[in-house]
């Protein structure tokens, strides 16, 4: 059976990493950041919208009136029809621009606000931007 990393003792853990206490080289950081490139998640924003659309139809209520819809169509009620679908869609339009302009403040935030990292490097402590993590450093 192997063990998870989580389930390793520190020892173990430091030399599966190649590293030890006092933390990596500065040379040797530089060449992990290089290799494994910068410590972030990449957003794939490409149909972004399209779920956000989607996704406000996706509620009991708006199914319930939906159903209602449907039969007012099925007995010929056009007018009921035509209310519960407007109140559908404007329901739709609302909620789609609050969740768009909420998503969009976000990524500003998320923008402005660099996390930051106190690791062992080189047998100092020091704070780096968490995109420079690298495997086998060594937080405080």
């Amino acid at each position: 059976m192997v063990k998870q990393i989580y389930n390793l003792s520190p020892k173990e853990v430091l030399k599966k990493f190649s590293t030890s206490n006092n933390g990596l080289s500065d040379k040797e950081a530089a060449k992990r950041q290089k290799e494994y490139g910068p410590n972030r998640i990449e957003k794939k924003h490409g149909w972004r919208w399209a779920k956000l659309v989607l996704h406000q139809f996706n509620d009991a209520l708006v199914w319930i009136l939906l159903v209602a819809a449907g039969l007012a169509f099925a007995f010929h009620e056009m007018r009921d029809v035509t209310i519960i679908l407007v109140i559908v869609f404007l329901n739709a339009i609302i909620g789609f621009t609050q969740e768009w302009k909420a998503e969009r403040i976000m990524d500003r935030i998320q923008k402005l606000a660099s996390d930051k990292a106190t690791v062992f490097r080189g047998g100092r402590k020091r704070e780096i931007d968490a995109s420079e993590i690298v495997p086998g450093d060594v937080f405080l």
